[in-house]
């Protein structure tokens, strides 16, 4: 019996799985196909995962460009990123608030630790880790704006 995954909308499908895996016998031709080397079932891509690649290359670029000196081309690359994106790393808004404290930008960069801070997209141990460090910079230019 072939069984053809592509012709079932994916609730269905879900459905169909999911009493498949209680209970083998319910979908012998699910059965059948899995033992015979079932394809993988092609995933459409989400938009945060075409977002991410388009993000995740220029963070690369400004990464490369900050460490050959050329900080105000990185630091624009990073801006960029965070004015276009809601990125899921934290790495993505420390940079840029690394590199505006350096130059003593202490507003712009206390926006990039607001901004970190309100990301509701950050999984929960980079979120535990971006509220504690954020915070603590936030402290922290908040005091050298009101020496």
């Amino acid at each position: 019996m072939n069984f053809y995954p592509y012709s079932y909308k994916p609730e269905k499908f879900a459905k169909i799985l999911k009493e498949w895996t209680k209970d083998p016998s319910s979908h012998p031709e699910i059965e059948d196909w899995y033992k015979n080397g079932a394809k993988p079932i092609p995933k459409e891509e989400t938009q945060e995962e075409k977002d991410f690649k388009i993000y995740y290359k220029i963070y690369e670029e400004a990464y490369n460009l900050e460490k050959s000196g050329e900080i105000d081309k990185a630091l624009e690359k990073y801006l960029y990123i965070l004015d276009n994106f809601i990125p899921t790393g934290y790495l993505y808004y420390e940079r840029p608030a690394i590199i505006l404290e350096k130059k003593h930008d202490y507003q712009k960069a206390i926006e990039i630790c607001n901004k970190a801070l309100s990301n509701k997209h950050f999984n929960k141990p980079t979120k535990e880790y971006v509220d504690e460090a954020f915070s603590k910079r936030l402290n922290r230019l908040i005091k050298k704006i009101n020496k």
